[in-house]
């Protein structure tokens, strides 16, 4: 039996990253692992906890910016390790695995760090990277290479069950309405999509778009869409325990984001049988099928492009 223990700055129910770990926790049921997570109360988001046992979660300030309290939560964080004879920490944070890489110093546990999004390079994280790494798409991986000195970087992704054949989509159902599922957050880009919706309207386009979500704009977004008037062809519905669903009833998914590591949300429409409109960058072009281009290669920010696309 091997006890893993799993570090992250919280779980956001609306995280692609929380995703993602339970992803992992729910397809290892039988792989001789007893399962482990730290929470790090970093934020005031809503969490989703509830998959995770009562008894294998806690809470340490691993986040924290001051120095005294960080020192006694990794004071408890090793000493957590030591109780329950922890041999593998997976962190998903790079923050997180930098002190993390740090603190083997004081205990044997081996650590892997998971890569989210590509990022700009950094000499302290590149000297102080975690010697395995795995990357959630071949973007991450490749960018992974560029900022680390991990020794071993692998490829994983966010499985899908596909199926057997692609569903069909029943246009007299759909008609002209885009769903987009996505944290309000301005990475996302969800403001250059209205400004791309009030192009349309103005070019005499019936649309409507339907935005499933929640995050730091909401309020926002939505002075916004009044403002230009966008009351009638744009429903904000906020968070969704099963939004997915609904792709069935919009033509198309838009995620009009500045970065991404690997959108899931275009993956599970793919196996819905729905496409997908994503800007040009990484992440998103991880999710193009090899033998396919982005026709639109639509640069964030671009809200013409966009409209056109």
């Amino acid at each position: 039996m091997i006890n893993v223990c799993v570090v992250n700055p919280n779980y956001y129910r609306s995280s692609g990253v929380t995703v993602c770990i339970r992803r992992i926790y729910d397809n290892l049921p039988r792989a001789g692992i007893t399962w482990h997570f730290v929470d790090c109360g970093y934020g005031d988001e809503h969490e989703d906890t509830l998959w995770i046992p009562r008894d294998r979660l806690v809470k340490l300030s691993l986040m924290t910016s001051s120095p005294v309290s960080l020192i006694h939560a990794c004071v408890a964080f090793l000493r957590y390790v030591r109780k329950h004879d922890i041999q593998v920490v997976h962190v998903h944070h790079r923050r997180l695995a930098l002190l993390l890489n740090g603190l083997r110093a004081f205990s044997s546990y081996r650590l892997i760090y998971t890569g989210h999004l590509t990022y700009r390079y950094s000499f302290l994280f590149w000297l102080c990277s975690p010697r395995v790494s795995t990357g959630v798409s071949q973007s991450v991986v490749d960018n992974l290479r560029r900022t680390t000195r991990s020794s071993e970087i692998r490829l994983i992704g966010n499985g899908c069950d596909f199926p057997p054949a692609c569903p069909s989509v029943d246009l007299s159902k759909v008609g002209s309405t885009a769903v987009c599922i996505a944290r309000l957050d301005p990475v996302k880009g969800i403001d250059k999509l209205l400004d791309a919706w009030r192009i349309l309207l103005d070019r005499g386009h019936e649309c409507r778009l339907v935005i499933f979500g929640e995050g730091l704009l909401p309020d926002e977004l939505e002075r916004k869409a009044k403002a230009q008037g966008l009351e009638r062809s744009v429903e904000f519905r906020g968070f969704h325990r099963n939004a997915v669903a609904e792709i069935d009833h919009a033509l198309f998914l838009v995620l009009p984001s500045r970065v991404e590591g690997q959108p899931i949300v275009t993956i599970e429409a793919a196996t819905r049988g729905s496409a997908s409109l994503v800007t040009n960058v990484d992440g998103s072009r991880d999710c193009v099928p090899p033998d396919h281009g982005l026709p639109n290669l639509v640069t964030f920010g671009d809200v013409t492009g966009l409209a056109n696309a």
